[in-house]
């Protein structure tokens, strides 16, 4: 039985994206961004509290919008990646959980971001010609 949404086989559609380590990630590879690490210092603390405390505090904040990235290079602990809109930028697997993405969702999602893209700048395009 095939997917109502992807077309994909039942099987595939029903496949997971799974944590994966910095070592097995590799060019080629569809990921996505779980979490990322974030530091801060606390602006609460004042005086002899503050020198005492272990600073920076360190806590992982997840993110709200998760898209493919596509994989170009990798070189641990940093992969550099593309965005759908074409933007490249290199991610520090330190600071950044990653998750691998099934081939089938990440390609299908990608084609769909690209034709929402598309279809905005033919938009702005039109816009401008008037």
């Amino acid at each position: 039985m095939n997917c109502e949404i992807c077309g994909a086989r039942r099987e595939q559609a029903q496949s997971l994206a799974r944590s994966i380590a910095p070592e097995d990630i590799k060019a080629g590879q569809y990921l996505a961004i779980l979490a990322e690490v974030e530091e801060t210092e606390p602006l609460f603390l004042t005086g002899e509290s503050w020198r005492s405390a272990d600073l920076p505090i360190r806590y992982e904040s997840f993110c709200h919008y998760v898209e493919p990235l596509k994989v170009l290079a990798v070189c641990v602990p940093f992969v550099f990646i593309r965005y759908v809109t074409g933007d490249v930028r290199t991610l520090d697997c330190r600071q950044t959980r990653f998750a691998h993405l099934p081939e089938e969702y990440a390609e299908f999602v990608w084609k769909r971001h690209k034709a929402r893209l598309r279809a905005a700048e033919g938009n702005k395009g039109s816009k401008r010609q008037r």
